[in-house]
């Protein structure tokens, strides 16, 4: 309550005598691990064999240190990862306690972001282990959710990447306009969906 969470204090008081988190024991992973798929063999209908479309980088130059902080503004949720939820990083990239700093973090993590927008994130093999150097940033917290009876994995990612899609997406609206995406899944794939309207095509083919 005193971090002004009324809904959460509220859902912490009405739920408190059901479900819950489970502890990181031998009977929770062997739950967690018989929800895990064997792994198949590839199918070749789910490999995309097509050139992405191009789009010139101009298009994210609106991304700067105002955007970060717009999109900072305006995220929630939990911690992932880092242990750090939206409320510390908000403060981190908004408050005027870190004078300079904070503008130089948002700074530069505009201009990752544009990288991320505009360039290909080569895959790296050290020791055995297929890695990349945005690995740690797509990394998820997990958290087995006690269903009573049975668990529910859930992945919470790192809010710095929620920030990122936000920061993204708001230049694809001005851009692109709204882009909707159907979920659909097909032979126990998930595949994701997005129409694209004929001006955003002609304009990815500048």
């Amino acid at each position: 309550m005193k971090q002004g969470k009324v809904s959460a204090a509220v859902k912490l008081l009405t739920n408190s005598m059901e479900g819950g988190i489970l502890p990181l024991d031998t009977e929770t992973m062997n739950l967690l691990r018989s929800k895990h798929p064997e792994p198949a063999d590839l199918n070749a209908d789910a490999i995309f064999d097509q050139q992405a479309p191009e789009v010139h980088p101009i298009v994210f130059d609106s991304i700067n240190a105002d955007s970060v902080r717009s999109a900072a503004l305006n995220t929630h949720g939990g911690a992932g990862p880092s242990g750090v939820d939206a409320d510390g990083w908000r403060h981190i990239l908004v408050s005027r306690n870190f004078g300079l700093a904070s503008e130089e973090l948002r700074e530069a993590f505009a201009a990752m972001i544009k990288i991320l927008c505009t360039e290909k994130v080569e895959l790296v093999t050290s020791n055995d282990h297929v890695t990349s150097s945005i690995e740690a940033f797509l990394a998820c917290r997990l958290i087995p959710l006690d269903k009573r009876p049975g668990v529910r994995p859930i992945g919470v990612g790192e809010v710095l990447r929620r920030i990122a899609g936000k920061v993204f997406m708001s230049v694809v609206k001005v851009t692109f306009g709204s882009v909707q995406v159907l979920f659909k899944y097909v032979q126990g794939r998930l595949v994701v969906v997005r129409p694209l309207s004929t001006p955003c095509v002609q304009y990815m083919k500048m």
